[in-house]
């Protein structure tokens, strides 16, 4: 397990509260995936909604991989999900994937989503990922604690004043449209960058890395409005992140957490710190070439 020691970070920069690491990661991979978005819209797959309120199905009929990330929200069918874990879909395949509710004043639609353009913010990533990784140890099963996570999202409608008839995560997003794009706008082109390390002030809240530019730029846009919506949390005094020791200068001792590998029916393998007070998710292929990691805090005690 090598994977943070062949991160280098660039010079920071200040995004209004926020303090920003692009990050070089030096070593290939990616193996041709696309985003989800980019599959949406060349509409080569499809997401439909299942019996269990807790998955739905994922249908792949094009001829490329396709990459979703741990918290990608859609929306539609009877409740707006975020996925529970990276995962990769192959071609010409249907996969049923563990998903968690973020809308849980509604239970009526149709059968299918949309994508919605947001990522889960880091916060409510934290207790996605501390709870999926206790249930994948003990049970083999990722499975959330669903009542954390409409914990929170009610926590974020009610500091952020957010009105919601259906108590759903992407209200808050709508309703700090315009300060979310006053971060947003200042972000600006960077070159080979292919990830980002973030702070708020000398307070770690995440990491997101990829093998190469190329695939980072399919989901920029989503982790930044994701960054500036932690941003502007911690604006309103609210965190749900712990407080750790993590900086650029001790990056590569993330190496050293206790990981575990699992490995998926698509063949790619997955990384999970398990313990303390960092949470990591490493997906890499069966050579172990990198596709994505992430670091976030674990969630603060209130939360869980």
């Amino acid at each position: 397990m090598n994977t943070f020691s062949h991160i280098k970070p660039l010079d920071r920069f200040f995004v209004r509260n926020l303090v920003v690491y692009p990050l070089v990661f030096s070593e290939e991979g990616g193996d041709g995936v696309i985003s989800l978005d980019e599959a949406m819209n060349r509409k080569t797959v499809e997401l439909r909604d299942v019996l269990d309120v807790n998955s739905i199905k994922v249908i792949n009929t094009g001829n490329s991989p396709v990459l979703i990330l741990e918290g990608e929200s859609i929306q539609g069918a009877r409740q707006d999900r975020i996925f529970n874990a990276t995962s990769v879909v192959q071609v010409e395949t249907e996969e049923i994937l563990p998903v968690s509710c973020v809308e849980k004043g509604r239970w009526s639609g149709g059968s299918t989503f949309r994508t919605s353009g947001t990522l889960a913010f880091p916060s409510l990533r934290s207790v996605l990922r501390s709870s999926v990784t206790i249930n994948l140890m003990s049970r083999g099963e990722l499975k959330s604690d669903q009542n954390s996570i409409w914990k929170l999202v009610d926590k974020t409608l009610s500091v952020t004043r957010t009105m919601s008839r259906t108590n759903s995560m992407h209200d808050a997003y709508y309703n700090l449209k315009d300060e979310i794009e006053r971060y947003t706008e200042e972000l600006g082109e960077i070159s080979n960058v292919s990830g980002y390390m973030v702070f708020v002030g000398d307070k770690f809240v995440s990491l997101d890395v990829f093998p190469s530019r190329e695939l980072l730029k399919k989901y920029e846009e989503k982790l930044f409005t994701s960054y500036a919506m932690q941003g502007i949390l911690e604006r309103y005094g609210f965190s749900g992140l712990k407080k750790t020791n993590v900086s650029v200068e001790n990056l590569r001792e993330m190496d050293n957490l206790n990981f575990r590998e699992f490995k998926k029916n698509s063949g790619w393998i997955e990384e999970r710190s398990f313990g303390g007070d960092i949470l990591a998710e490493v997906v890499k292929n069966e050579e172990g070439r990198l596709l994505y990691a992430s670091l976030v805090p674990a969630p603060s005690e209130s939360l869980v």
